[in-house]
């Protein structure tokens, strides 16, 4: 290996390995060296007219690693450093009244993760402070780990509180809802919302593995409810609400997955659950064998839910390889609704249908194991998910396992670079449906036909057919740095996937684009940084790229939440980006109106609205 390459060797295996972020394939899978020097994405072919509503701006200083924050002017400005965006991901959306005309407050909520760039790899990676051209790690060195008074622990030095906020669409007015709450105030992350009614329901896990539920009331002032810590739970990823009914998919102690129906009021959202409780008054109506990451309503009739492995995701050693549940990701379809048009209690035992899962597509089953459901949406007759793969899993699983099928801990560089190139994966896309009187039907959309399996008791790996063939093209839309399927949203005219995009903070990592803050070489747009947006209009056509340039920003990259606006054509788009030092870095807020020949005539659509 000359120097150069092993340069770029190692900052791809010291800097690459973020379960936020994704990594890269060989020749048989689905990236090569050429691929990072001269990939170019599809052009853009917009049809959705994009509005950014808000963003999330500066809220600190930063004047060097280890050196105390200056003071903020009251403009927002730095008098000494540069301004920073801790704040990175919308993490949960919502949207407040829907279906009610008489309502009258903010209409869109959400919640906030900080740093993700940070937080998320100091568990598992060397927690050493760092900056670059676009983003700081201080860890240790951060003036809230250097506090007297209640420091953080290093790893966690780069986490903020999460924030809060609404969002008015009459009034285009942000209003940050955050309250002074104990309890909230020790959740990591926001990263899940949901609403019936004007009740609204932020929810996210805390610092000792928790979920801390936070309610207000969206109407009028968006007074705030209080909050409930559910010690039964341990994770939790989306909410739904069919027929004026609110679900929850969570992950429960000390393993397995769990649906909550929320059957609290306005008056008493935790139903008169004390705090803590298990499960803060809601109720178990169903029971998977993990983490319900994504929810979607199957034809009207049932719930159908994206399930990840949570409990062994991150978890490299071979006890947690061997354990039962390993292959629990996947995509599963729950039983029919009862009478009522919802599920019950009497629902909870009731058997969920797995329709497809990693280990039904990847060869290699370490690489497999560490998969997860991705983003699900049901369209024209077609329940349609894709996948996240966990570059970071995968590799740790793989390195730090001493059974005959890993790889074991690399000897040198450039087994570490072999076993990162031969474990990662492009996000692949799928669709699933019921056939009377026989099996269920699925296709894979974009996916790869062979992938790279590890031999048993080698370190060599093989291209093993995966024994399906794409119908409209290759992983990642044919764009090898698109590694999460992150959010889906279907009305009549079309079906739209967000995906997260890695490739700006690959070249950074890489040295591929350089400077000091504030002085960064010029991004090159034939690079094609920015999150990914693409639309299905014709079930029997391949997708077109709605957006390939993060939304305008480059920083965007993510497209991270999405929902219909009013149930409409409109969408609503909540974006991840954690380049914390860029001046366009932080969450952002997009209103994308649809085509007016989508519009149907008498739709209550936000044009209605601001009438």
């Amino acid at each position: 290996m000359n120097a150069s390459f092993s340069r770029i060797a190692h900052a791809a295996v010291a800097g690459l390995l973020l379960p936020v972020l994704g990594a890269w394939q060989p020749v048989h899978a689905q990236i090569t060296w050429a691929d990072v020097l001269t990939f170019q994405p599809p052009a853009q072919t917009p049809t959705y007219s994009g509005d950014r509503l808000a963003r999330a701006g500066a809220d600190e200083c930063f004047d060097g690693i280890g050196v105390d924050y200056p003071p903020r002017n009251p403009d927002g400005s730095c008098s000494a450093g540069v301004p920073k965006a801790n704040q990175a991901y919308v993490w949960g959306l919502t949207q407040a009244g829907l279906g009610d005309p008489s309502f009258a407050g903010d209409q869109i909520w959400f919640g906030t993760l900080a740093n993700p760039l940070c937080v998320t790899a100091a568990g598992v990676l060397d927690a050493t402070p760092g900056q670059n051209v676009s983003w700081v790690c201080e860890y240790g060195q951060s003036m809230a780990a250097r506090r007297e008074v209640a420091p953080l622990p290093a790893p966690a030095g780069d986490w903020r509180s999460p924030r809060a906020y609404s969002f008015n669409l009459q009034t285009r007015q942000l209003t940050e809802r955050t309250p002074r709450d104990l309890d909230f105030h020790t959740i990591s992350g926001l990263r899940s919302a949901g609403s019936v009614g004007s009740t609204v329901i932020l929810a996210g896990p805390n610092f000792r593995s928790d979920v801390v539920f936070a309610a207000w009331d969206a109407s009028g002032s968006g007074s705030y409810l209080g909050s409930c810590r559910a010690t039964g739970l341990r994770n939790i990823r989306q909410w739904i609400t069919v027929n004026g009914v609110l679900y929850a998919g969570a992950a429960k102690r000390p393993n397995g997955g769990v649906i909550l129906r929320w059957r609290g009021t306005a008056a008493d959202p935790f139903a008169g659950a004390g705090n803590p409780s298990d499960y803060c008054g809601f109720e178990i109506v169903g029971e998977l064998p993990d983490l319900p990451a994504y929810l979607t309503v199957y034809d009207g009739q049932r719930l159908a839910a994206s399930v990840w492995s949570d409990s062994h995701r991150e978890s490299p050693d071979a006890a947690a390889m061997a354990a039962p549940g390993i292959f629990s990701a996947g995509v599963y379809l729950g039983p029919p609704f009862g009478p009522d048009g919802g599920y019950d209690t009497a629902d909870a035992t009731r058997r969920w249908l797995k329709l497809w899962g990693p280990s039904e597509y990847d060869p290699d089953p370490v690489v497999a194991a560490v998969a997860a459901g991705g983003a699900i949406a049901f369209w024209k007759g077609w329940l349609w998910f894709g996948t996240i793969h966990n570059t970071l899993g995968a590799y740790l699983a793989h390195s730090q396992c001493g059974l005959p099928s890993c790889y074991g801990p690399p000897a040198d560089a450039d087994q570490q670079v072999d076993l990162l190139f031969k474990i990662s994966r492009a996000a692949s896309l799928w669709r699933a449906r019921l056939v009377p009187g026989g099996p269920p039907e699925v296709q894979m959309l974009y996916g790869a036909t062979a992938l790279p399996a590890l031999v048993p008791g080698t370190r060599t790996f093989e291209s093993t057919p995966t024994g399906w063939t794409p119908r409209f093209g290759a992983a990642g839309m044919d764009n090898p740095f698109l590694t999460y399927a992150w959010a889906a949203t279907a009305s009549d005219d079309d079906l739209l996937f967000g995906f997260y995009d890695y490739r700006y903070v690959f070249d950074v990592r890489l040295g591929i684009v350089t400077g000091r803050i504030g002085t960064r070489t010029d991004v090159d747009p034939r690079r094609g940084y920015g999150a990914d947006l693409w639309r299905f209009t014709d079930p029997e056509a391949p997708a077109q790229p709605e957006a390939t340039l993060g939304l305008g920003n480059f920083s965007n990259y993510g497209v991270r939440n999405m929902l219909r606006l009013d149930g409409g054509p409109d969408v609503i788009v909540g974006t991840a980006n954690g380049l914390n030092l860029e001046p366009e870095g932080g969450w952002e807020l997009h209103l994308l109106t649809a085509p007016a020949t989508t519009r149907p005539p008498l739709a209550r659509g936000l044009d209605d609205r601001r009438q």
